[in-house]
């Protein structure tokens, strides 16, 4: 994947969609494709010491081209397996497009998707989280320790499947929206959510929002043989719970795009409060609203990543924040230090960077 050895990306996703990003320059590389790139990544700069002010700057070199039906380019997340860096993007709002596309980060091109997935609907493919297990999940499959999670959002189902397809779980009911907890558990509008993969088990953290019915963030263990266990849910202290990522620390940053904020959640589900990092938000429901967050611990870095946009979209605000979270601590919560780093304008005509995605790997 890396062309030098300090090279290094973070992906993010534009919201908007194919016909009308290839009018707009921030996907400059559309011009080699006849249907919808996928968003440019940044290469990051590795310094010794701290972080550098500048870590992340745009690649235009990255010019996937595979052909695809038009869609909206909703969530990515990369994985590792056979010596090759995977690309995994969902892709929505158009019956005739494949919900998951994999692609081969060193060439982008398509390497397969997932097919014949009526169940999953259109618009529903929201975001994707793609688990590198230390056991077998899917002995059968070419990629058995790959465990690929879909967040969909219209049919309220957390959709599991190997790394190459196959479903492997369904949690919820499909066309039932709900709040229910324990053996009873439905979701309402899903959108993102955490994996902490170990050994034997898997936590995860579903952020249970986008508006809906339950804008909560739900806690689920999940063992190799796809089993499960209900652990706890939030009370619906969220207006839209829209993306969520898991710190070291042990805590969970929340990005709520309607109350314009990003939260600190306890590993036990405690809502520790507003933790902004010093990021201007503008008012509720308006300006600089936070779409999309991750983490990233790599070579001495400790990252976070707010990916961000007006809502409703109007080509301004279009940011990605780069934070300093080697402060964040479970004990000082949101008195925790934080530093921003870098925010890269992204804003262009017909672009919003939506969710991200952060190969752990290469940073």
């Amino acid at each position: 994947m890396l062309r030098q050895s300090c090279h290094a990306w973070v992906r993010l996703l534009s919201t908007n969609a194919a016909a009308r990003l290839r009018r707009g320059p921030w996907a400059a590389f559309a011009r080699a494709l006849s249907l919808a790139p996928y968003p440019t990544p940044l290469k990051k700069q590795i310094g010794r010491g701290r972080p550098k002010a500048d870590l992340y700057a745009f690649d235009d070199s990255w010019q996937p081209a595979w052909p695809m039906a038009s869609g909206q380019l909703s969530g990515v997340d990369v994985a590792h397996a056979d010596d090759k860096t995977l690309v995994y993007v969902t892709q929505r709002e158009n019956p005739g497009a494949p919900q998951v596309l994999i692609l081969d980060a060193a060439t982008g091109e398509q390497i397969a998707n997932f097919e014949g997935l009526d169940w999953l609907a259109a618009g529903g493919a929201h975001g994707i989280n793609v688990e590198e297990s230390p056991d077998e999940i899917a002995p059968a499959d070419a990629w058995p320790h790959l465990r690929v999670w879909v967040e969909d959002f219209t049919n309220h189902t957390l959709a599991v499947f190997s790394g190459n397809g196959v479903e492997l779980l369904r949690i919820g009911t499909p066309g039932n929206p709900g709040n229910g907890t324990g053996a009873g558990l439905q979701f309402g509008n899903l959108a993102d959510a955490a994996i902490d993969s170990r050994a034997g088990f898997s936590d995860v953290y579903v952020a249970d929002g986008d508006g809906g019915y339950a804008n909560r963030v739900v806690k689920l263990t999940v063992y190799p043989n796809n089993s499960w266990q209900f652990r706890w849910a939030t009370d619906h202290i969220y207006q839209n719970p829209h993306s969520i990522a898991l710190h070291h620390s042990g805590l969970l940053l929340i990005a709520d795009r309607e109350q314009n904020k990003t939260t600190l959640l306890s590993a036990d589900g405690v809502d520790l409060g507003e933790f902004d990092c010093g990021i201007a938000y503008g008012p509720a429901g308006n300006d600089q609203v936070p779409y999309g967050v991750r983490t990233l611990l790599k070579d001495g870095l400790d990252l976070g990543f707010v990916a961000m946009m007006d809502n409703p979209q109007d080509n301004r605000n279009q940011k990605v924040a780069v934070l300093d979270l080697s402060g964040l601590d479970a004990e000082a919560g949101t008195g925790s230090a934080c530093t921003v780093l870098q925010i890269l304008d992204v804003s262009t005509a017909f672009s919003g960077p939506h969710l991200l995605g952060v190969d752990d790997v290469t940073g």
